[in-house]
Parts: structure tokens; C-alpha cells; sequence
């Protein structure tokens, strides 16, 4: 048995070194592209929102009073009837949207415009 035979008992090759990562100038500048794009969504959606839910479980004197204001809302019963308006208001968008889209995406398909004009009101 010669020594590049490899069996259960033959000695573990050396490891190779890890190859060193290095970055472009156009990496470099996507990441600090997104770091920034990350911090202006911190700055302007996350930050916001916290202080909302923060100030959701306050009173206005600013003391802690838990879930209380949710309950409160929630007992309230014009919530039911919004609600209920709601979903009334979404149901008559769909019922007037969808046939008149199919018409136009009907007539769009079906017509004889020449290819730009089809373009542009596919847009």
C-alpha cells in the first residue's frame, strides 16, 4: 500500500488556506448604497411605527395603562357596523372592477389597433 492510497487510517491532508475575499469598488458601493437605504427605512417607517406602539399603550398623562385603550375600541359599537361597511365598500369595487377589466382586456386582445397603440394601453 502506497502512501497516496487514501484509507481509513491514511494521515488528513493539510487544509488549503481560505481564499481571501476582496471586495470591487462596485460592491463596496452597492452595501453602502443599502446600508443607507436601511437606515433611512429605520429613520422613516421603524422608528415612527415603534413610537406609535409606544404611545398606544400610554395615557395622555403618559402613564403605562396597558391594553386598556384596545378594549375600549373594541367595545365600541359603531366598530361592528364600520367594519361591515368596510368590507361592503370592498365588494362593490370588486364587483365593478373585475368585469369592467375583463371587457377592456377583452377588447384590447380582440381589436385591430396596430401593435404601438396596443402598447401604450397596455400600459
Amino acid at each position: 500500500m502506497n502512501s497516496s492510497t487514501a484509507g481509513p487510517f491514511a494521515p488528513p491532508r493539510p487544509l488549503a488556506a481560505a481564499p481571501r475575499l476582496s471586495w470591487s469598488r462596485d460592491a463596496l458601493v452597492a452595501r453602502a448604497m443599502l446600508l443607507a437605504v436601511m437606515a433611512l427605512l429605520l429613520t422613516f417607517l421603524i422608528a415612527p411605527l415603534f413610537s406609535i406602539l409606544v404611545n398606544a399603550v400610554l395615557d395622555k398623562e403618559g402613564r403605562f395603562v396597558g391594553l386598556a385603550h384596545f378594549v375600549t375600541y373594541f367595545h365600541t359599537p359603531s366598530l361592528l357596523r364600520a367594519a361591515w361597511n368596510s368590507v361592503l365598500v370592498a365588494g362593490s369595487v370588486v364587483l365593478i372592477s373585475v368585469p369592467t377589466a375583463f371587457i377592456c382586456a377583452y377588447a384590447l386582445t380582440r381589436s385591430c389597433l396596430p401593435t404601438p397603440f396596443k402598447a401604450t394601453v397596455r400600459l
